[in-house]
């Protein structure tokens, strides 16, 4: 088992601005430091950037940030009952991978913070404020987290914080629940009757390694619903014209005297028939990155499973499976415009 390397350098920020917002870049920059300096105990946080991104006793208790801040507090209070009787707790941080959980308190918490202003289209006067968190590059691959900053005045608390638990998703849930998850996330309507429709034609086995491959992009709980049903979509729909496509006449994968769901899977998708289709489609492929090009071929030509791949190429499955969904995607959109 590798040693996973402790740089002397934990937590660190930067600070990113839009070319027409530069002049806010050394406050933007001086805020970020004050989060990490009170990480350390060293100074208050500037109120204001606090204050802008900080949930709260008054953050309505079914918002995500205020679920996520009181399961953070409840996981450590349960297995770290002496850290999270630390006082003052500022900073805590909680990771998983496997069987395996580890937390850090304060000064030692680890990761990068970015700090990013952005214009706003509905009133210049006030830019957009995001704040973004990533782990070390050199934590364990596929590792859930919560990291956590919290501030106490006059007996209220309120925190900023990041989380990342699909991966405790995938290892912990079962795939019939991960489907019942992504569903609850999609508004009613339209996009749940789409999923239900898709989940009909879709091993529901599916369902977890889309969800994994989106969930690495990033995105709010919202878009990462909408993602993984996109994701479910190319899947159901491998062989079949996008949907921006004006070609008629295709085989659905219901119909009866097509051809087999599997053999549709198989098949890279196309939006026009004949020559100019091959030629085409070659032109797209030869566009994509070499490790793409190899999913592609060992995937529809060798017929080789996801967990196959994986072992050949050093990678996980959820990697290959991710990768495989963004190449459909992506051709797709190429020969339809």
């Amino acid at each position: 088992m590798s040693t996973i390397l402790r740089p002397i350098s934990r937590l660190v920020g930067r600070a990113e601005t839009a070319p027409e917002l530069v002049l806010y870049r050394g406050m933007l920059e001086r805020s970020v430091e004050s989060l990490i300096q009170y990480a350390w105990g060293r100074s208050a946080p500037s109120s204001a950037f606090w204050d802008s991104l900080a949930v709260s006793e008054t953050t309505p208790k079914a918002a995500p940030g205020r679920v996520v801040f009181e399961a953070a507090h409840s996981v450590l209070a349960k297995y770290w009952p002496g850290l999270a009787s630390t006082e003052p707790l500022r900073a805590f941080q909680i990771l998983g991978v496997g069987r395996r959980a580890w937390a850090r308190i304060n000064h030692e918490v680890r990761g990068r913070l970015t700090a990013r202003l952005l214009p706003n289209p509905q009133d210049n006067r006030k830019p957009l404020l995001h704040l973004l968190f990533e782990l070390h590059p050199d934590e364990p691959e596929n590792v859930g987290s919560y990291t956590v900053f919290q501030l106490q005045v006059r007996g209220r608390t309120s925190a900023i914080l990041f989380w990342d638990v699909s991966p405790f998703i995938v290892r912990e849930a079962s795939a019939a629940d991960v489907e019942a998850m992504i569903r609850r996330s999609l508004p009613s309507g339209g996009p749940k009757e789409r999923w239900d429709r898709l989940v009909r034609g879709a091993p529901v086995s599916e369902i977890p390694g889309i969800y994994w491959g989106a969930a690495q992009e990033r995105l709010t709980s919202d878009a990462l619903a909408f993602r993984t049903l996109e994701g479910l979509e190319a899947s159901v729909r491998v062989g079949e014209p996008s949907r921006r496509s004006s070609l008629e006449g295709w085989v659905s994968i219901d119909e009866p005297d097509g051809a087999s769901a599997c053999e549709l899977d198989r098949e890279i998708p196309s939006s026009i028939e004949g020559e100019d289709s091959r030629i085409d489609l070659e032109k797209a492929i030869e566009q994509l990155d070499p490790q793409s090009q190899r999913i592609l071929s060992m995937y529809y030509y060798e017929g080789h499973t996801d967990e196959e791949i994986a072992g050949e190429l050093q990678i996980s499955h959820q990697a290959v499976n991710q990768t495989r969904q963004k190449i459909i995607r992506k051709l797709r959109d190429r020969l339809s415009n």
